[in-house]
Formats: C-alpha cells, sequence, structure tokens
C-alpha cells in the first residue's frame, strides 16, 4: 500500500451529532488517496464508538482516544501527526462538510504555496447562506488572525476586531 497524498485532521470533543457527515464528506472526496484521524480529546464514549465504528468500515480511518487535554486539544493533533504519512495535512471540524472536490482543489492551491484555505461558506438554520471571505497570503490578515480574536475560519461571530 502505497503513502496517502493527505492526512486529515478531525478533532472533536463533544457528541457526534454532527460526526458522521463530516466523515462521510469526506469518504466523498474524489480523491481517495487520504487518511482520516479522528482526534478525540475527552470525547464522550458515544462519539469514540462512532469514530471506531467508521474505522471498522474503511482502512483509511484511525481513531486516536485521548482524556480531554488543555485547550482544544492542539497537544494531542502534534501527537497524531507523528503517525502522519501523508504529503499534504488538512484539517475539518466535526461540523464541517467538504464538497467533494475539496482535495482534488487543495492539491492545486499547494501546488505553489505551503499553506492554503480554500473559501468557507457558513449556512444558517434559517437558510441565509454567507461566505467568509480572507485570504492568508495578506501579511494583514495574517497579523490581525494571530494578534486579535479575528477569525474566518468559521466563527464570524468571534470577529472582535
Amino acid at each position: 500500500m502505497s503513502d496517502p497524498t493527505f492526512t486529515i485532521l478531525l478533532p472533536i470533543c463533544r457528541p457526534p451529532a454532527m460526526l458522521p457527515y463530516a466523515i462521510e464528506s469526506v469518504l466523498a472526496q474524489e480523491r481517495r488517496d487520504f487518511e482520516l484521524f479522528v482526534i478525540c480529546d475527552g470525547a464522550p464514549a458515544e462519539t469514540v464508538s462512532c469514530a471506531r465504528s467508521f474505522a471498522a468500515r474503511d482502512h483509511r480511518i484511525r481513531p486516536f482516544v485521548h482524556p480531554k487535554g488543555e485547550r482544544h486539544g492542539e497537544a494531542y493533533r502534534h501527537d497524531a501527526l507523528q503517525d502522519a504519512r501523508g504529503a499534504y495535512i488538512c484539517q475539518i471540524g466535526d461540523d464541517d462538510l467538504w464538497f467533494p472536490n475539496h482535495l482534488t482543489e487543495m492539491t492545486a492551491l499547494l501546488q505553489g504555496v505551503d499553506f492554503g484555505n480554500l473559501s468557507h461558506v457558513d449556512i444558517r438554520a434559517d437558510g441565509r447562506i454567507m461566505l467568509l471571505p480572507g485570504d492568508l497570503g495578506e501579511a494583514a490578515v495574517r497579523e490581525r488572525m494571530l494578534c486579535t480574536g479575528f477569525n474566518f475560519f468559521g466563527r464570524p461571530w468571534q470577529d472582535t476586531a
């Protein structure tokens, strides 16, 4: 078996209400050359069970089960990356969905840069669709994200600047 092109991190610390949808959106990718690490950061037993159930059906999925770590479990992501075989690293949230061409687009993007992001779209419960624009290629955007609460990766209501 050859090494995958992508290692995908999916950190989770809550019940698995949305987790199956996120995993299915990864499994529906046009590109099949990935491994998916579901990193359970103190997640409840039903979440761990869900992750293990998917792993039993698809060898590309690996659950990493840990007690609740500090902050958002960044140390566990680091530990999981020690087992990564992919040339590229992507991350998906347990409440995120990817279009089937996400990894294809990331491949094209990462041919010319070391880090990239695609546009984020937020679909609200009332049906409104909001594009969350941001370009990490702009130094001012990177600085704002590093120094303030601004974050265009899915949390527009946290824009405190």
